[in-house]
């Protein structure tokens, strides 16, 4: 079975002006993936919290105590 894999230069898909987009496509077969999985290890990563999380998570705790505490 052939698998298409597309990869492109420009993350955003929108042609600009310059007409600097490239784009690539390339027919993967199931053998090539085997042989692939067999030579190379897969990397593992660790979970990175985005920094706007902690804070927005603190403001919703806040405004729910705050709800709570009106109810009362």
């Amino acid at each position: 079975m052939l698998r298409t894999l597309y990869i492109a230069n420009d993350n955003d898909f929108v042609r600009d002006s310059a007409g600097n987009d490239q784009f690539y496509v390339f027919g993967v077969s199931d053998a090539d993936l085997a042989t692939v999985g067999a030579t190379s290890t897969g990397q593992q990563f660790a979970d990175i919290p985005e920094p706007s999380s902690l804070p927005l998570a603190l403001v919703s705790l806040a405004m729910l105590t705050t709800l709570v505490r009106r109810r009362r």
